[in-house]
């Protein structure tokens, strides 16, 4: 009888010391790093996220005569500012998105119910100290913005004029709603 209190007793004083050791442990924990490698010659962007425009009349929407005239009334100045660049850097902008059927000049708007027809958004280039702008036109079928060097203090300032634009002469223009997405990829050269 003795040597079954005897050993219970060390079963219970052994189960004491484990629990013991084993609360004075720290609890695991789960540590989530996260970090982005990012590009030495990466700039910081800041641009809208978005332009809007009010009711616009048809009689204000032009057409592209050429890839540098603009003959249109609606249109809103957007403006793209790099920081942080590195100096000795040059920069250029692409519209990505999906051209306009019969103007690839132009993004394509929603093709949804509603949606306006015959017109397309134009994305010019300000050349400054001219009148000479030119379209941007989607991934790149035209061109790219020309080249900007950044300044001694790492900055670059790319002005864009947005508007729509009838895709073309020839198609009638419906009312409804314009809207797009498109992204603007910055080109380091």
């Amino acid at each position: 009888m003795n040597k079954k209190i005897l050993a219970m007793s060390m079963a219970m004083a052994f189960s004491g010391v484990v629990g013991m050791s084993y609360a004075e442990q720290p609890a695991p924990q789960d540590v989530t790093i996260t970090a982005q490698v990012v590009n030495e010659l990466s700039c910081e962007v800041d641009a809208p996220s978005s332009v809007s425009f009010d009711n616009v009349e048809m009689r204000e929407i032009g057409t592209l005569e050429n890839e540098y005239t603009i003959k249109n009334e609606a249109t809103a100045l957007y403006d793209v500012q790099l920081s942080k660049c590195p100096t000795d850097q040059t920069v250029s902008l692409t519209v990505m998105g999906t051209p306009a059927v019969g103007n690839n000049q132009l993004l394509a708007i929603d093709d949804a119910a509603g949606s306006a027809q015959g017109v397309g958004v134009a994305i010019w280039d300000i050349i400054p100290g001219t009148n000479t702008h030119f379209v941007l036109a989607p991934n790149g079928a035209g061109n790219a913005t020309r080249s900007h060097d950044v300044s001694n203090d790492g900055y670059v300032h790319i002005p864009l004029i947005i508007g729509p634009v009838k895709i073309s002469d020839a198609t009638p223009l419906v009312a409804g709603a314009i809207t797009t997405s498109t992204s603007i990829k910055v080109n380091f050269l």
